[in-house]
């Protein structure tokens, strides 16, 4: 007797690693996402989407709606190799190994996947992903002094007080305060690149100079927001906890989610990039076939 997924769930390459994926980059939010429950509970997680930005999970069904956007190559032996070692990673308990996975499942699909294949979109948003997944992680600790010294500096200089390194002097008192890792400017600048990243792919808008002006711009915005929240809280240090992981510091996430979206939804109105339409590789497509497929559709 043979037993069968009902409809083409995992059909196809885009398809097949669009799941492993997702599972990997779930992992690698692992930490975070059992923090918020073991804190509010099941239900004050789902509410609060985990404790995870609701571009990381945007970027996510993105990649989901590619998968499904037609019929794929079909998945080779090597598919199988990759995506085997994809959900391996994604499987571990250990959130690093699922931030690498879904690295190894980005470059696999970058590779495999000509310019404007569902594979390449794919990959696109993924690599964007592992910015926080991943690169973040790596880059501030070995970089920190040079990251929070900046963000301190800004800080500085919006809330008009003095800077040491990475502490900023609170308004009218001698006391400071340091801008930690977790506070860094960093992470919302690798939102706003998942959210022009996913944007555009979802879209399938040809990148030009005028789109990735419109990252910067994006990237201004959503730090620019978080040091506004720095300099908040050196203008006022009886509510500190408050604007750093109260009520406020969730005001401030969501204005940088929501200003983020305006400045890089809009400005890809405005910069009037052309969409392209698909480039569908054939079902029947095997590994020996894969770069004369490609160049064929390139030259069509």
């Amino acid at each position: 007797m043979n037993i069968s997924i009902p409809g083409p769930v995992l059909s196809d390459r885009p398809r097949l690693f669009a799941f492993c994926a997702a599972l990997a980059a779930v992992n690698g939010m692992a930490a975070i996402i059992l923090d918020s429950i073991g804190a509010g509970g099941t239900l004050a997680a789902l509410l609060g989407l985990a404790g995870v930005s609701a571009v990381f999970w945007f970027a996510l069904y993105a990649v989901a709606t590619i998968a499904r956007e037609g019929a794929g190559p079909r998945i080779t032996p090597t598919d199988k190799l990759v995506a085997g070692a994809v959900l391996l990673g994604a499987l571990l308990p250990y959130p690093m190994t699922g931030s690498i996975a879904t690295l190894i499942a980005a470059a696999y699909l970058f590779v495999q996947g000509p310019a404007r294949s569902r594979e390449r979109r794919m990959a696109i948003i993924l690599l964007a992903v592992t910015g926080t997944l991943l690169w973040g992680r790596i880059l501030l600790p070995v970089f920190a002094p040079q990251l929070l010294g900046l963000d301190a500096w800004v800080v500085g200089q919006v809330a008009g007080s003095p800077v040491l390194g990475n502490t900023v002097a609170f308004s009218g008192s001698g006391d400071r305060f340091a801008i930690s890792p977790s506070c860094s400017s960093l992470h919302n600048i690798s939102l706003a690149v998942i959210l022009w990243a996913t944007l555009t792919q979802l879209l399938r808008l040809s990148i030009t100079p005028r789109l990735m002006a419109v990252c910067i711009a994006g990237v201004a915005t959503m730090a620019g927001v978080n040091c506004l929240r720095l300099a908040t809280i050196a203008a006022n240090q009886s509510d500190f906890e408050y604007w750093h992981v109260g009520a406020g510091a969730g005001m401030f996430g969501w204005l940088a989610l929501i200003a983020g979206g305006l400045v890089i939804g809009g400005g890809i109105i405005v910069a009037g990039s052309d969409r392209y339409e698909p480039l569908v590789l054939p079902a029947e497509r095997s590994d020996a076939g894969l770069q004369g497929a490609g160049d064929s559709a390139a030259t069509a």
